[in-house]
């Protein structure tokens, strides 16, 4: 597992913990449900910076997954 793997799952671990929805997660962050989808699923990369909005989002950093 990559390093963004690693955080694509942590990111959908998360999200159940937290019993919320990629739908959710994306209404915080002002973008489609899709989007968030095809990101989790490494049908879109993402940038950098929206991948640290939904670590941010959901309780998390780079550091604290990839430790």
């Amino acid at each position: 597992m990559t390093g963004l793997d690693a955080i694509k799952a942590a990111i959908r671990a998360e999200l159940i913990l937290d019993g919320a929805t990629q739908a959710d997660l994306a209404r915080y962050l002002g973008v489609t449900q899709k989007h968030v989808s095809r990101v989790l699923n490494g049908h879109d990369t993402g940038s950098p910076a929206f991948i640290e909005e939904m670590l941010h989002a959901v309780g998390l950093s780079w550091t604290a997954v990839l430790r």
